[in-house]
């Protein structure tokens, strides 16, 4: 399975991407961070949001330091959540949830 912002089922998604830049929440380097992501969501495609205060994290019970997906149903229930690498089980699995929603 692979998850790709060109496929079908990715493609009749809302998305959003949003970094965890706490550690950058500092004068010196909040802009260096700023810039990063500017040329993360260009080579993307899509807009990576930065979170220098952690409330995203915070609020949504995210772990630190690791990649966090959570799909959402419309209704806003979690249907699908994952801390870490996707391995290509997790791809599948969350491919399917997503796919199951079109």
């Amino acid at each position: 399975a692979t998850l790709s912002f060109s496929t079908p089922a990715m493609a009749a998604t809302s998305h959003i991407s949003v970094a965890d830049t706490s550690a950058y929440d500092y004068w010196q380097a909040k802009g260096i961070a700023k810039n990063e992501l500017k040329k993360w969501s260009n080579k993307l495609g899509i807009v990576v949001y930065s979170d220098f205060s952690a409330d995203v994290r915070t609020r949504l019970g995210l772990e630190k330091g690791r990649s966090n997906v959570v799909l959402y149903s419309a209704k806003g229930e979690v249907l699908y959540a994952h801390a870490g690498t996707l391995d290509e089980s997790e791809r599948k699995v969350l491919l399917d949830k997503i796919r199951a929603l079109l």
